[in-house]
C-alpha cells in the first residue's frame, strides 16, 4: 500500500514541475531570440489621497516612443522600443530586439483624463492622475450623542 502513495507522489511532483514549466513558457513571449516577460513595462500604483501616480521602467525610450490614453479608470500604455545602431556605426552584437507594447491598466477608481500629467526621467515614466471629487477620500466627523 505504501508503495502506491510514493508512486503517486513522485506523479504528482512531476505535473507539479510540468506546470509550473508551463506557467514559465506562457507567461513570456519570444521577441526576435530574445526573452521578453508578459506584463512589460513592470508597473507600480500608488495613491495619495488625491491622486494616483502609476510608474512605468521603459528604459531607452523618449516621449515621442510613448502613448498614454485614459478613460474613466482604465489607463492604456503602448509604445514602441527601436533599436538602430547609432548614425555612422555598424551593429557588431544586438541582445535587446526592438518591440512594441501595449499595456491596459485597470485604475483603483475613476480619475480626471483632462488633468493627467505625465513625464518622463531615467527610464522611468511617472503619470499623474488626480482622482475625479466623488471618489477622493473625505473626513467624516463624529458626533457625540
Amino acid at each position: 500500500m505504501r508503495t502506491r502513495w510514493s508512486e503517486a507522489d513522485r506523479s504528482f511532483a512531476t505535473m507539479d514541475d510540468l506546470r509550473r514549466r508551463i506557467d514559465q513558457l506562457f507567461g513570456r513571449i519570444d521577441a526576435g531570440g530574445i526573452t521578453i516577460p508578459l506584463g512589460w513595462p513592470r508597473i507600480g500604483i500608488f495613491d495619495n489621497g488625491s491622486d494616483l501616480i502609476v510608474t512605468a521602467e521603459v528604459p531607452g525610450l523618449t516621449q515621442d516612443d510613448i502613448d498614454l490614453s485614459v478613460t474613466q479608470d482604465v489607463l492604456t500604455l503602448r509604445g514602441d522600443r527601436p533599436l538602430e545602431a547609432p548614425e555612422g556605426y555598424s551593429l557588431h552584437q544586438r541582445e535587446r530586439s526592438a518591440a512594441a507594447f501595449t499595456r491596459t491598466i485597470l485604475l483603483p477608481c475613476r480619475v480626471d483624463s483632462e488633468r493627467a500629467a505625465a513625464s518622463i526621467s531615467n527610464g522611468v515614466l511617472r503619470i499623474t492622475l488626480p482622482k475625479v471629487p466623488e471618489v477622493k477620500p473625505r473626513a467624516v466627523a463624529v458626533q457625540a450623542s
